[in-house]
């Protein structure tokens, strides 16, 4: 019978309730030890088989029985050799965890037996293993430590009543698995080629005070850390754009059609409201570099007619004019070139400087500066305001000139 108890006296005890009898009647084999689980704060008890030391049995050979017979008493084989024309007794070693030996010979078939003859039991014994295992995370950025234990087991040869074809019973004694050392936990690790840098032994310990083994990362290398890109934040704009005036209900002039966008001197053109963070490469536990992935810097450069200020995270206008961005670059440019004439296409023109007409203006528009005008071609029925000079290299027709300083050059009124 098993019977579960928290030590050897405890199954004792429990195996005398149950057969009536006193400690010395009862044969007790330990199976399976009691362990500790949760650092030893709860107890699992063992296993153990509690029989009667001599069964008491109802005799089967009667005086008259002429066979023979064969018997175990505490692991020892009886024989009785049969009377006259009886039987002999026969042993069957079919049993694959225990070596019958017939007068030192192992024997692998139904054999008889005599009297005479020495029979021996060799039960069979499993070593306890304890295997330590390590391996790796796919990425690499860890190591996992598995210890295994498996418990030995050591086989005895079981009490059986008499008869004329012994059929061995065995019993069974479970023995704990040796416990791993740090020795071999440290060795399995630089087996599979872990640095010694990113082993954690306190993981180690808590792994090997598991009674019944398990696992645990016991190695994490370093993660690698992504740049971070700048972030600039810009507050003109250097294309042309519709006037806006077009989608109320004010009125507009029709050639007002496009906004050059211009800035004033001292006028905030662009802010680096954050720095690019640099990128920190990883390391594997096996000493692999991990490259991380590299910061996007945003150049952030100042051009002509711009300056930087506030510890170069400002770009400021020097001058007015129109603002420009070309290759992280901000620039003002004082000068507004016009390569053809100014039409209804281009629109009426306002810039805050010196504006350049390669052609003529045509009729009916108009061009308003805050610097100089200059226009390689005529000017016919138009109207042009200077903050500076005005300069013409063609005709005058029927137009409106205004210049704050300087003079109007080459001024000629044709009918």
């Amino acid at each position: 019978m098993i019977i579960r108890g928290e030590s050897i006296n405890d199954a004792i005890n429990k195996g005398m309730k149950i057969y009536k009898c006193k400690a010395d009647d009862l044969k007790v084999h330990t199976i399976k030890r009691p362990r500790y689980a949760l650092f030893g704060l709860v107890k699992k008890q063992g296993e153990y088989e509690v029989e009667l030391a001599r069964v008491k049995r109802k005799e089967t050979y009667h005086t008259n029985n002429r066979d023979g017979y064969i018997e175990i008493v505490s692991g020892k084989a009886v024989v009785a050799d049969p009377v006259e024309d009886g039987h002999y007794a026969a042993i069957d070693p079919a049993n694959p965890n225990v070596d019958i030996y017939l007068n030192g010979s192992r024997i692998n078939s139904v054999s008889v037996v005599t009297q005479k003859d020495i029979i021996e039991f060799r039960p069979a014994t499993k070593e306890a293993v304890t295997e330590v295992k390590a391996e790796l995370s796919k990425d690499k950025m860890k190591a996992i430590l598995t210890v295994i234990k498996t418990p030995g087991k050591k086989y005895y040869v079981k009490d059986t009543p008499k008869t004329r074809l012994l059929k061995v019973q065995l019993g069974c004694e479970e023995t704990p698995a040796p416990d791993a050392t740090m020795e071999q936990c440290i060795q399995e690790l630089e087996r599979i080629k872990v640095a010694l840098k990113f082993v954690d032994k306190d993981a180690i310990k808590k792994l090997l005070e598991q009674p019944d083994g398990g696992s645990a990362v016991v190695a994490e290398g370093i993660y690698p850390i992504d740049g971070r890109s700048g972030r600039i934040k810009y507050l003109f704009q250097s294309d042309k754009i519709r006037n806006p005036a077009f989608e109320t209900d004010e009125r507009v002039d029709l050639l007002d059609h496009t906004i050059l966008p211009t800035v004033e001197v001292g006028q905030v053109l662009a802010i680096k409201e954050i720095h690019a963070i640099p990128e920190r490469d990883g390391e594997t536990v096996t000493g692999e570099t991990v490259k991380a992935k590299p910061a996007k810097e945003i150049p952030f450069r100042s051009g002509k007619g711009t300056m930087l200020l506030d510890r170069d995270t400002k770009i400021v206008a020097s001058c007015s004019g129109r603002p420009m961005l070309k290759n992280g670059t901000v620039s003002v440019l004082p000068l507004f070139v016009i390569p053809g004439d100014v039409c209804p296409e281009t629109g009426n023109v306002y810039f805050n400087g010196d504006v350049h007409i390669e052609g003529s203006v045509m009729d009916n528009m108009k061009v308003v500066a805050d610097g100089n005008i200059t226009v390689l071609g005529s000017v016919l029925q138009a109207i042009l305001i200077a903050g500076g000079s005005v300069d013409i290299h063609g005709n005058i027709i029927s137009s409106s000139i205004t210049a704050g300083t300087g003079m109007v050059n080459n001024l000629c009124v044709m009918p």
